[in-house]
């Protein structure tokens, strides 16, 4: 307010404003669950850190898109890290499949279940958001849906050029 008072034109990202430009996680994890869903599954777990940004959104979106195919949200199946209690579930084939709000988390999912003899993709199917610098990294046997950062920061830096030129 400070500043906009002075004139200086003020865009805030993925700040807790309700005019703060925000990545719509809500979209991304409903998109990964319902591809989920086509493919069959239907005990999905949703692992998102407490610390992460959009967590809020991203369960949101898992629980609309469970709700929206008559799956029932188990809240048994929500976790903030790869856990035991996960991959017992998995190992007991009682959930088939894991969506993560970061690729690094899927990594350790998958590495967690080989070393627990589960088999992705054929016992636990691991879908993970992913960064184009994540992208580059050698774990090409998890699937993951892009976040396109570099083009949501080239959107931003457009709006922020537009809106100096109106002043």
């Amino acid at each position: 307010p400070a500043l906009e008072q002075s004139g200086i034109l003020v865009h805030l990202y993925n700040a807790p404003h309700p005019e703060s430009f925000q990545i719509n996680y809500a979209s991304f994890s409903y998109a990964m669950v319902e591809a989920l869903v086509k493919l069959g599954h239907t005990h999905i777990a949703c692992i998102v850190s407490q610390e992460e940004p959009g967590r809020d959104d991203f369960l949101e979106g898992y629980r609309r898109c469970l709700f929206e195919h008559h799956i029932l949200a188990d809240s048994s199946l929500i976790f903030s890290e790869p856990s035991e209690a996960l991959l017992e579930k998995a190992a007991a084939h009682t959930v088939s499949a894991v969506i993560t709000s970061q690729y690094s988390t899927g990594v350790a999912v998958f590495h967690a279940a080989v070393g627990r003899n589960i088999f992705v993709p054929t016992n636990l199917s691991i879908l993970s958001l992913c960064t184009q610098r994540d992208a580059a990294g050698p774990f090409s046997f998890l699937s993951a849906v892009s976040v396109p950062l570099a083009a949501y920061g080239r959107y931003l830096c457009s709006d922020l050029v537009n809106e100096m030129e109106k002043q």
